[in-house]
């Protein structure tokens, strides 16, 4: 391996930063029309990063795209031991612009999908839905990382590095995971606790060693959902990005049901795997039982069901009834001990 690459490719730790980054690199290169990556160390650098700003905002890509294409040669360069004006470079990098003003699926946007979907892909969007995962974190996920907290899971997310977080999903999600697992163990798979919670398919008869499904799969296997559906047409001469972005959009749709839910910003923030900001992270010290109540306050907003939706308003208000029955009866003894 070249060794110029070598320092940039494994000085990466995500997979997805490691498939941007290099897909950022190869358009550089395109530019400055090299095919070898020692050749970029010998280009005059900065004035090929800036002549490359300069095209791109000419082709009016946003400016969140352009900053993470200079930030894979920022990084690029870095690791090579070239040291960059940056202050001179990011001059030129313009004001920032949103290209597209992009929003989240609806309700009713998730539940065509999860109509034709099968039941594995049913819980991969639920879990991005209900539980605002990414994409990228699926894959990773096994039984372990999940706990049964009543009708809903508590999932830890990225165990062991340091985006390392806990959130939790819908009971409709959690119904749908159960029975994803029930149905892999009829068909004679040993589901572990190291088992693989998303897996490939398999032969339903001659059920192998599970793998687990790629981020390329759920994505391949949602644009198919999408154009099935009617959500989306093909069109493979238009550029133009789409309202929803795919897969993105269930994490968006995750946090608009947070904040329709009045939940506390700071808990939001944990529930979306986010650091806390400035020095909230010194003072707010959340246990788990406090993060689960605040998420059961968002649970009838994140549902998508309608049937589902009304059944935990029922239940809601059961409970609240209960609760209600409860204090009376506590107060008709205290008004009676008195008399």
């Amino acid at each position: 391996m070249d060794r110029t690459y070598y320092n940039f490719i494994n000085s990466l730790n995500a997979d997805e930063t490691k498939e941007k980054y290099q897909l950022c690199l190869r358009n550089f290169m395109e530019f400055v029309r090299v095919n070898d990556y020692a050749l970029l160390l010998k280009i005059k650098v900065e004035d090929s990063i800036i002549d490359y700003i300069l095209h791109l905002r000419k082709l009016k890509l946003s400016s969140s795209t352009i900053r993470t294409r200079i930030s894979a040669l920022y990084h690029f360069y870095a690791m090579n031991d070239i040291i960059l004006n940056k202050t001179k470079i990011n001059k030129y990098k313009g004001e920032f612009t949103k290209v597209v003003k992009d929003r989240s699926y609806s309700h009713e946007e998730i539940h065509k999908l999860l109509d034709i979907a099968d039941l594995r892909m049913k819980v991969c969007i639920l879990l991005m839905a209900s539980a605002g995962l990414r994409l990228g974190s699926i894959p990773d996920l096994k039984i372990k990382h999940l706990k049964k907290m009543q009708n809903i899971y508590r999932i830890i997310v990225y165990e062991g590095f340091n985006e390392e977080y806990f959130t939790f999903c819908t009971p409709e999600c959690a119904k749908a995971i159960d029975e994803y697992i029930n149905y892999r163990a009829r068909n004679g798979e040993k589901v572990t606790s190291e088992a693989h919670l998303i897996r490939e398919h398999f032969d339903d008869y001659a059920p192998k060693q599970a793998r687990a499904i790629t981020k390329d799969t759920i994505r391949e296997t949602i644009d198919k959902l999408l154009i099935k559906s009617g959500l989306k047409t093909r069109d493979h001469l238009s550029k133009k990005h789409k309202a929803v972005p795919m897969t993105h959009g269930f994490r968006k749709f995750f946090t608009t049901q947070l904040i329709e839910a009045d939940l506390k910003t700071e808990l939001r923030w944990l529930l979306e795997g986010h650091n806390l900001k400035g020095n909230d992270s010194s003072y707010i010290r959340t246990t788990e039982k406090r993060l689960q109540q605040e998420y059961e306050k968002a649970i009838n907003y994140l549902t998508i069901n309608e049937e589902n939706r009304l059944k935990e308003k029922v239940d809601n208000l059961t409970s609240e009834l209960k609760i209600t029955a409860s204090l009376i009866e506590r107060i008709e003894k205290l008004e009676k001990n008195r008399g």
